[in-house]
């Protein structure tokens, strides 16, 4: 594991601002052609699916971000190299522990959620979602552990990254999935089956992102 140089915290912080900004108005540009392939309905199914994740997601695995960059800007001059690696190391196991707990809750209480919302075909992207919920908490780690060192860079490149991934792989994944739930929908006679689908194909598409993001930091480490 390579030691991570600091840079000057106004450029760096300057920079960092740019470079998420950006990510930001990528995902947004994507998110149109996307609206148009899920449609509002479609639209509305990956709403609720994304706020039911987020609510769990605060309390399985939201906070190792900030929990790491603050322990690892403690410990810069408290502990040594191989200290600081294994705790590190601890931070990660603890981040896939706790969001794969997140992840199983989420997977079975889903169901009786969506029931009560009224929204039961939300649990096709939901279940997506799950699998977001392990990465982005790893990713979290690894983004605390740069940040703790004094280096937003990796961060700012993942975030990018990410947003175009999920932005691309959105697109085509909707559209693919759209396509298979209009086959379902009309075997089930229920058309509501592809605006479902489509939504877990952008869901499917922010998985993507997230594993693309998670392997860049990881590959930053070494």
């Amino acid at each position: 594991m390579t030691n991570v140089t600091t840079n000057k915290p106004t450029k760096s912080r300057q920079l960092y601002w740019d470079i998420t900004f950006a990510g930001w108005i990528l995902f947004l540009l994507f998110r149109i052609p996307i609206t148009n392939i899920i449609g509002n309905e479609g639209n509305g199914y990956y709403v609720i699916s994304f706020e039911i994740y987020t609510f769990i997601s605060v309390f399985f695995g939201y906070c190792l971000h900030q929990a790491t960059r603050d322990v690892m800007k403690t410990g810069l001059k408290k502990y040594n190299h191989r200290t600081k690696g294994a705790l590190f190391t601890l931070l990660v196991f603890f981040s896939v522990i706790v969001s794969a707990l997140g992840a199983i809750i989420l997977f079975f209480v889903s169901k009786y959620m969506l029931n009560f919302l009224h929204f039961e075909l939300s649990g096709i992207s939901l279940r997506v979602f799950c699998f977001l919920l392990i990465l982005v908490s790893v990713s979290g780690v690894l983004r605390g552990y740069f940040e703790g060192y004094g280096t937003k860079v990796p961060t700012a490149f993942s975030r990018i990254m990410e947003a175009f991934v999920a932005g691309s792989g959105g697109i085509f994944f909707s559209s693919i999935l759209s396509k298979h739930g209009a086959k379902v929908g009309a075997l089930l006679y229920n058309k509501q089956y592809t605006p479902a689908f489509s939504s877990a194909g952008l869901a499917l598409g922010s998985l993507c992102g997230g594993f693309l993001s998670l392997f860049f930091l990881f590959f930053q480490l070494f």
